[in-house]
Order: structure tokens, then C-alpha cells, then sequence
């Protein structure tokens, strides 16, 4: 399963639709709040915004709950600045992204490599 969590709308459709296009046999998991984000089964992989428009958590927090939880699942961190302190994702990608670095950047994670 990847989980893809990120407050603005436009980009977890985006990020759906280049999933579902580079993953069709991934389950694929949406929310817009990390604080509401109930795993009952542990994901793969999520792709994580940094800043959440109405959450009282942020990508680190998020990312450092996770990794207690599921220290297993791969993680990839979307964000605008390269000035990121505790980043305890395996990858960072900057916004504006090439689709096709966030696409190998998941076949990557999600083989182990």
C-alpha cells in the first residue's frame, strides 16, 4: 500500500494519478490530514507534504510518528525547502518535482534498494 498525505488537493490527485500510472497493482491510500490518519495495516511507502493548511502536526512530526509505529515503511518527504532539520525520511524531493525522479525515486524504495 502507499499513503499519500498532503493538504492541497491538486497535488495528492497528482501524486494519485502518477501512481496509479507507475504502480497499477499498489493499493492506494488518500488523506488530507496526518492527524487523522489511522493505519490498520502498514503501509509500504507514504509521500508526505511538510506543511498541513489546519493541522496542529507537520511532515516531521508526522514522519517521527510513523517511523515509532512503522519503522518499516519507507517514506518520501515533498517539500519546497532543501532546509529541513531531523529529516528522518529516505528521500527528499523539492517541489516543483520532475514526476519522473518522484517515480523512480518510489520503484527504488519500494525494491528494497
Amino acid at each position: 500500500m502507499i499513503l499519500i498525505v498532503d493538504s492541497d488537493e491538486g497535488m495528492r490527485e497528482l501524486l494519485r494519478d502518477l501512481m496509479t500510472e507507475g504502480f497499477p497493482n499498489q493499493e492506494l491510500v488518500l488523506a488530507s490530514d496526518p492527524d487523522g490518519v489511522a493505519l490498520e495495516e502498514t503501509p509500504e511507502l507514504i509521500i508526505t507534504g511538510l506543511i498541513f493548511k489546519g493541522s496542529s502536526c507537520n511532515g516531521i512530526e508526522f514522519i517521527m510518528r510513523i517511523r515509532a509505529d512503522h519503522p518499516q515503511t519507507k517514506i518520501i518527504l515533498l517539500t519546497g525547502s532543501l532546509q529541513i532539520p531531523h529529516n528522518q525520511a529516505h528521500a527528499l524531493i523539492t517541489k516543483p518535482f520532475d514526476s519522473e525522479l518522484l517515480l523512480r525515486t518510489v520503484e527504488t524504495l519500494l525494491s528494497g534498494n
